[in-house]
């Protein structure tokens, strides 16, 4: 047999004489337009930089977590200033210089440590940027807490291996066959897995033909800068990460490849580089800082400030030696704390201050970085709005520009912006106000996220977290564009989970909030009509709770927000389906929470806060709505259209066409036994008889007059899928399979003759006669695009009777066919249908 073509890769290949070697035991994949051929490869020899560039897009690195990164709006902002550090640095270049043909094992990994604030992002900025220009730079990455994917894992590979392909040309092929050979397995795959195959195999294989290995014999091995790593929020996989490294090196022991890793000493990370037999080189920094260093610094500082500023220049010798010397003195050695006294005293703020008036304030701060952030912050939290700016730039997980912070928080400009101006020697203003605002050190945010240290005056509280969540709630359907908007979608949930897990063991507050969010999505700033939140939050509230907490979650694809919103059906675009989803989540969020301490169900907790709003609302506020559980009317009507479609100009004025949750370019094939993506209709299918029997307990109005009334449906937001009767009867079997199941069926069943029963007593009751015939109901062969048998009703009457009926025949033979007393004489479903194959298209 023929083999189908290979599937086509345009890489380029670096120009050498290494012959195969390069590409040793690969076979069976086509690079390229075909120019040659080695071993089963075909190569092309495309411009270098074009290749970069469409594997760099493929990659979509994290540019702003590297070396070469805007230090002005990407942290650290530090350098070692010229003349500082300069025999640890040397100490880590005589390190990373050493040979891989020196005897014994050489140390691959260098682990630089100490605590907060004494230098050590300085070093491993000054260390990439000096082996960057040697052209002998891997790669680099550091790590941010509070800085969105920075402090994650999820694109440090990708990033890590973009760097490497255009540092080292002949890694791109390699890099792009594992990404196309793994495909999106790889983006499912952990962080040491992914590093490992974008990263440390291509570097090997690259590295390891005689040509290049005697080039980094020449010039020295490659290096690897992670600074950082313990403001990674991912302990896991950095605990895998390390051992991967580690491991890599026990079998590759000549390879020609250093890491640098810099990091406070915790846990997770000193109990893998510590592991024996690692052989990882080890430097406490806070041993090598000296106060010469930090006199240095300071030093500097104020002959630079003299030069720029002719007032400064005009205090002639300022400051005197003596206050210097203090100055020194309160930094005890470390950067971050004589950094920041430094943009105290020097940068303009607008508390009126001089930098002479400034000084003396700084030589009293003797007792470390808490206590100058803590003066630092007390001398503006009179300012309007304060704690707000403040706490919601310590708790985002992303950081916002100026303005969007203001929006986010309903606050002007510059009410943002007198906040952030007198705090600039802690906060990074930005040039711009669509610049994002950045602390200067992670260390702040750690003070103001631990209540020990910060409280009272200054502690980003957890609960502020909800605050922030109901703000996301209204930028939500902000334009796509909009960075505020993306930051609300992405980030909603966090926030939100992060309030509930704060209040997790108190029910009186957590009621509170779900009393004061539900009020929330209904106020004047929601981005939604107050009736469309009503409605999803309500249908949310009556969705039957064994299909949502026991069979739902073994099947669904869609989330139980998602699903209360599309079966809810107020809701037209994608957008707006994706946000009432995540609204519901956050509430089924907050509703399990509460069960858990409370003996209560979510669907009570739930009715009962709506029932406690809906009696206290203003009319002029909320617009007026029937009792709460004679909405199950509504449900029943929801259920009916989206099983169901409506046109009283067709053939068949009532066809049974499920809603399918797929997008309208991706229909289920008629052959496909099991359709899947249709859970808003299988709800229905499932549901439609127990919402019918409360709807007739529950809606007097109902009760009385409306079954037999023609009734107009909405439309469906969802795609018709033109399933067969029997075949979507067939799919339904995986909710209800006995050996998997227990007694699913029999709760449907039960559901269904319940509902039959109180049909039969009402038509009894208000003498409304019988249920319709039916012979109304049938099917038709539909001949075209899809050819298959259409079930349906013939004529247009959509009264909730003839629906029933309509629905009885369904759910009569699927009871029967999975009882395994189905017979087709008895069948009304199969009569009607082998009636119309008979007479030749239509009954």
């Amino acid at each position: 047999m023929a083999q189908s073509p290979l599937p086509r890769l345009e890489v380029p290949v670096a120009q050498s004489n290494e012959g195969t070697s390069f590409f040793a035991g690969s076979s069976n994949f086509q690079i390229g337009n075909q120019v040659n051929n080695i071993n089963n490869i075909t190569i092309v020899n495309h411009d270098q930089k074009s290749a970069f560039d469409t594997l760099n897009e493929k990659l979509n690195p994290l540019t702003q977590a590297t070396h070469n990164r805007n230090l002005q709006i990407s942290p650290p902002d530090s350098q070692c200033l010229p003349g500082t550090r300069e025999k640890i640095i040397q100490q880590i270049k005589a390190w990373a210089d050493s040979g891989i043909l020196l005897k014994g094992v050489p140390s691959h990994v260098l682990w630089l440590y100490g605590y907060v604030g004494c230098g050590k992002s300085a070093i491993a900025q000054t260390i990439a940027d000096k082996f960057d220009k040697k052209r002998r730079l891997a790669a680099s990455f550091f790590f941010f807490r509070g800085m969105g994917d920075r402090s994650r894992g999820a694109r440090f590979s990708a990033t890590i291996a973009s760097q490497l392909a255009k540092n080292i040309p002949a890694t791109i092929p390699l890099i792009d066959i594992a990404r196309v050979s793994w495909g999106n397995d790889l983006d499912n795959a952990s962080v040491a897995t992914q590093f490992e195959q974008l990263f440390l195999q291509p570097f090997h294989a690259a590295l390891r033909s005689p040509g290049r290995l005697a080039q980094s014999i020449l010039s020295g091995p490659y290096l690897t800068v992670i600074d950082g790593l313990d403001e990674c929020e991912d302990q896991e996989d950095v605990a895998k990460l390390i051992e991967k490294i580690i491991g890599f090196f026990k079998d590759k022991p000549r390879s020609p490849l250093r890491f640098f890793i810099s990091s406070r000493v915790e846990q997770h990370i000193g109990s893998r580089l510590r592991v024996e037999g690692s052989n990882v080189e080890e430097m406490d920094l806070a041993a090598e800082t000296s106060e010469e260093d930090i006199t240095f610094v300071v030093d500097e500082t104020f002959r630079i400030a003299s030069r720029n500023d002719r007032v400064i220049e005009a205090y002639g010798d300022w400051p005197t030696q003596e206050e210097r010397r203090q100055l020194v003195k309160n930094a005890d050695r470390s950067f971050i704390i004589i950094s920041t006294l430094l943009k105290f005293i020097l940068h303009t703020t607008g508390d009126g201050r001089t930098p002479l008036d400034r000084l003396p304030l700084a030589l009293d701060f003797k007792n470390g970085l808490d206590d100058l952030y803590a003066e630092i912050l007390s001398r503006s939290k009179d300012i309007i709005h304060f704690y707000d700016v403040v706490s919601t730039i310590a708790l985002v997980k992303e950081p916002l520009s100026p303005i969007e912070l203001g929006r986010l928080l309903r606050v002007k400009d510059w009410d943002v912006m007198k906040v952030l101006v007198d705090l600039c020697a802690i906060i990074h203003l930005p040039a711009k106000n669509e610049l994002p605002v950045t602390l200067f050190h992670s260390s702040l945010r750690e003070f103001l996220c631990t209540e020990s240290r910060s409280a009272p005056h200054f502690f980003a509280s957890p609960s502020h977290h909800k605050l922030i969540a109901l703000r996301c709630f209204e930028r939500m359907l902000g334009p796509i564009k909009e960075n505020l908007a993306s930051y609300a979608k992405r980030y909603f949930h966090h926030h939100w989970e992060s309030n509930v897990a704060f209040r997790s063991d108190d029910p009186r507050c957590l009621r509170e909030d779900l009393r004061e969010c539900i009020a929330h999505f209904q106020g004047e700033f929601s981005p939604f009509p107050p009736s469309v939140v009503h409605i999803s939050i309500l249908t949310f509230a009556l969705l039957d709770p064994y299909w949502v907490t026991t069979i739902s979650p073994r099947h669904r694809k869609l989330t139980v927000g998602q699903l209360a919103t599309r079966f809810a059906g107020k809701t037209r675009s994608r957008p707006e389906i994706t946000v009432l989803g995540d609204v519901l989540n956050g509430l089924e969020h907050l509703l399990s929470a509460l069960s858990k301490l409370e003996s209560t169900s979510p669907p009570e907790e739930l009715l009962s806060a709506l029932h406690e709003l809906e009696s206290t609302s203003e009319a002029t506020t909320i617009p007026s709505r029937p009792s709460l559980l004679s909405q199950h009317t509504l449900l029943v009507e929801n259920c009916l259209s989206h099983l169901f479609t409506f046109d009283k100009d067709s053939r068949m004025p009532i066809s049974f066409l499920p809603d399918s949750n797929r997008p309208p370019s991706s229909r289920v094939p008629l052959s496909m036994k099991q359709p899947g993506d249709l859970d808003v209709s299988d709800y229905s299918f499932w549901a439609l008889s127990l919402h019918l029997a409360n709807a007739i307990k529950h809606d007097p109005g109902l009760a009385r007059a409306r079954l037999a009334s023609h009734r107009k449906y909405s439309t469906s937001t969802g795609v018709k899928e033109p399933v067969p009767p029997f075949e979507y009867l067939v799919a339904q079997h995986r909710y209800y399979d006995a050996e998997q199941t227990g007694g699913h069926l029999q709760r449907f069943k039960a559901s269904f003759e319940l509902a039959t029963s109180a049909l039969e007593r009402v038509l009894e009751t208000e003498s409304l006669g019988s249920l319709p015939s039916s012979s109304r109901w049938g099917f038709h062969n539909v001949v075209g695009e899809s050819n298959y048998w259409a079930y349906g009703c013939f004529e247009n009457d959509t009264s909730i009777l003839n629906m029933w009926m309509g629905f009885g025949n369904l759910a009569q033979c699927f009871i029967a066919l999975q009882e395994g007393t189905h017979s087709r004489e008895t069948c009304t479903l199969h009569q009607l249908y082998d009636t119309a194959r008979r007479e030749g298209g239509s009954i």
